[in-house]
């Protein structure tokens, strides 16, 4: 491999007086204690041969060793406008950087080693290949660069922290003297190699002082040991002293880019410091590297760092660990942060979030729940309480209450004696994990009650209605599909199956037989058996020959007006309407439109077609919501829709209008001015000769007392108008003596 000659790419950098460890800060931790001392002293020699040796050696240390760094770390000193065809690659090398863009150190520097290893194509000698000719630039790149005047001398504490006295205590004399004696017993129990505290050997009959010797040692504290004058030095204390090895500038970076929540960018400290932003991060990355060094075996903080992650046992809430060391609550002199944030922030073994702490981190904490949660399911997305406790207080040291905030921090919910997984989300979903959990039928309401929050009713009901995982089991009960029960179609489907597979049956049969499998009234049973397409005759139910129309005629019908070659029905908009539910429609209305019951007709055009139904016995009108946004309607408006066969049309009616107009309106009669007592009469369906008296009770009689109040208003004194009406007597112009007089004029 051709290592990066001198001069190339760039002019050949000063390496007089520089150290191999001052190029690559890592080293110290990659090695520990180096066997030999020439890579602190030596210095780098980009002329000799055992120049290409040392980079041999650093990059193999980076390859296996810190495979999780980026490469901006590990080689600091590299600019990061340095293009990538500058460097002495073979071929296959740097068509794998080609085909993933990279032309500069800035866009490689941001990937690890072990990213490297994963791009495609890149085998394991074309990543040392590479590797290597970036060591290589990175020692010749090196440059020693003057303090500016914000440095000062790094601050040597007097006494060095944490390192406690040499002395033996007083008392070490005796508890030597215990060992000896439990030393001497093990010899004569014939055991000579075994421990000298092991229990099995101090138990039944055995010599008092023998007994009483490991009495004493067993019992022996730690703070008994080492005297009431000892004190360990706080996290805080440490952290601090290793603090003040560092210069302004270094604390300033070291605090913005890895203590800060919200770190600035390289060139904004460059800015601030007048530096370019490649000479920033070479202070990260030599600042970082001290850091590490900090955390090594045999230094203070990494045995403060085992403790803590034993007390967090995998995962942990923050205040009890904290509880259990309250100087990690202490800031930290010269970062003014708690010493248990900057110790997370420095080491990667555990995580912090400020509620929970996590070994190694929260994200694998959250992993190991997914995991542990789907070897203890008992459907998709469910899993029993006692189940989650007994898998996740044995992975980690929470307590109950924890195992279930712990849930519910990570998206799992309570539902029963159950969790949910937070997959289990959309409304359907949630509604079938319910019925899983209850383990029966369920009605709409109960559902609701459970897992409604948030959402409508009517939407829970459309759920259980569209989607195939639910079947109606009752009137107002469901089940699942895959429990295999009966599914309830409705008392009309009921009777339809039975007659069907029985014949003609008796009705009080069917009623002990359709009550025994839901939750029906006999009296609706009684009622679906006397309409289309049934009929009762003798106490026999069979299906009627021809369809039965059994209603008011259109003269009798509420808010129904005959116009033209049409009808109009006035009604009130409702948020129904506005949703697009279907609504019911007068029998009347739909017999005139030519419907019979078991039928479907769609009236209008294709652009604007509206449905109506008449499946069970009441029809029905398919959704007019179209219609509604194209006149903008609001809930509580008055309209009216106009229907023919080959159209249909929707108005609203404006109550500002005058009283003429707005019967006009209210009626949907065409044209303008005076009423006639023939327009009047033709809109209710009667004969055209009907008087004034005989449309306004009519109107009363339907119920219509707002447009019969208003005609009467404006009738006032006229003579030919009925006296009766005035006197509020319904005499020879009610509704029944206007169907006979009607059934005469025809």
């Amino acid at each position: 491999m051709e290592i990066l000659s001198t001069g190339e790419p760039f002019a050949e950098a000063r390496s007089e007086g520089v150290a191999w460890l001052e190029a690559f800060p890592w080293l110290q931790q990659a090695l520990g204690s180096p066997d030999s001392p020439s890579w602190e002293v030596s210095q780098i020699d980009g002329h000799s041969m055992r120049f290409v040796d040392r980079i041999a050696q650093i990059a193999g240390l980076a390859v296996e060793q810190f495979r999780g760094w980026m490469l901006y770390s590990l080689f600091p000193y590299i600019p990061d406008d340095l293009s990538t065809s500058k460097l002495l690659l073979p071929t296959r090398a740097m068509n794998v950087l080609n085909h993933y863009g990279i032309t500069t150190f800035g866009q490689l520097g941001e990937r690890s080693v072990s990213e490297l290893f994963l791009m495609r194509n890149a085998g394991a000698k074309t990543v040392e290949e590479v590797i290597a000719q970036l060591a290589a630039v990175n020692a010749r790149s090196v440059v020693i660069v003057e303090e500016d005047s914000m440095q000062v001398p790094a601050y040597k504490a007097s006494t060095q922290v944490g390192v406690a006295s040499s002395a033996p205590p007083e008392h070490w004399e005796p508890t030597i003297e215990m060992l000896s004696t439990l030393a001497r017993w093990q010899y004569l129990r014939g055991d000579p190699d075994a421990p000298v505290l092991d229990a099995d050997a101090f138990t039944g009959d055995i010599p008092r002082d023998v007994r009483e010797a490991y009495d004493a040692l067993a019992s022996m504290t730690a703070a008994k040991w080492l005297g009431g004058d000892y004190r360990e030095p706080t996290t805080s204390e440490i952290l601090g002293q290793h603090m003040t090895e560092f210069n302004p500038r270094e604390q300033r970076i070291l605090s913005a880019r890895v203590l800060s929540e919200h770190a600035p960018t390289l060139d904004a400290l460059g800015l601030e410091f007048d530096v370019t932003r490649e000479r920033v991060r070479q202070i990260e990355a030599k600042v970082m590297s001290r850091v590490r060094e900090w955390l090594t075996d045999e230094k203070p903080l990494h045995a403060r760092t085992l403790a803590v992650l034993q007390a967090i046992a995998g995962l942990a809430r923050l205040d009890q660990v904290l509880d259990r060391f309250p100087d990690l609550r202490e800031p930290v002199p010269g970062a003014d942060l708690p010493a248990w944030y900057v110790l997370d922030k420095f080491d990667d073994s555990f995580e912090s979030d400020g509620e929970w702490i996590a070994v190694p981190s929260l994200s694998e904490a959250r992993n190991q729940l997914h995991l542990r949660f789907a070897q203890v399911e008992v459907a998709p997305g469910i899993a029993p309480w006692s189940a989650l406790l007994e898998e996740l207080s044995g992975w980690s040291a929470l307590t109950e209450h924890d195992v279930r905030a712990w849930l519910q921090a990570c998206g799992y919910t309570p539902m029963g004696d159950s969790f949910l997984s937070p997959t289990v989300r959309s409304l359907p979903d949630r509604a079938a994990a319910y019925l899983r959990i209850v383990g029966g039928s369920s009605s709409a309401e109960d559902i609701y009650g459970e897992i409604g929050h948030g959402r409508s009713f009517s939407s829970l009901k459309n759920a259980l209605a569209t989607d195939d995982r639910f079947v109606r089991v009752d009137k107002n009960s469901w089940g699942l599909r895959e429990w295999g029960v009966a599914e309830y179609q409705g008392i009309r489907e009921a009777l339809s199956d039975a007659i069907a597979t029985q014949g003609p049956t008796r009705l009080d049969n069917l009623i002990r037989e359709i009550t025994a499998r839901f939750d029906v009234s006999p009296r609706s049973i009684v009622a679906y058996a006397s309409a289309w397409p049934f009929e009762t005759v003798a106490g026999i139910v069979r299906f009627a020959e021809q369809s039965k129309i059994v209603g008011r005629s259109l003269s009798q019908t509420r808010h129904v007006y005959v116009c033209g070659s049409g009808w109009a029905l006035r009604t009130i908009v409702t948020t129904d309407h506005l949703r697009g539910s279907g609504f019911v429609m007068p029998s009347s209305l739909a017999s005139a439109l030519g419907l019979r019951p078991g039928e479907k007709e769609t009236l209008g055009s294709d652009e604007r077609p509206l449905t109506i139904t008449w499946k069970a016995q009441q029809p029905t009108f398919g959704s007019i919501r179209r219609f509604l946004v194209d006149i903008d309607a609001a809930a509580g408006d008055e309209i009216a829709i106009l229907l023919t066969v080959a159209e249909v049309r929707v108005y609203r009616i404006d109550p500002s209008l005058p009283t003429m107009e707005l019967l006009r309106a209210k009626l949907a009669l065409t044209g303008s001015g005076p009423l006639s007592s023939a327009e009047l009469a033709d809109a209710l369906g009667l004969a055209s000769s009907a008087p004034w008296s005989s449309s306004i009770h009519v109107l009363r009689d339907r119920g219509e007392n707002d447009v019969a109040k208003a005609l009467a208003h404006l009738l006032g004194d006229n003579m030919a108008f009925d006296e009766d009406l005035h006197r509020g007597k319904p005499g020879r112009f009610s509704i029944v003596h206007i169907e006979d007089q009607l059934a005469g004029d025809a």
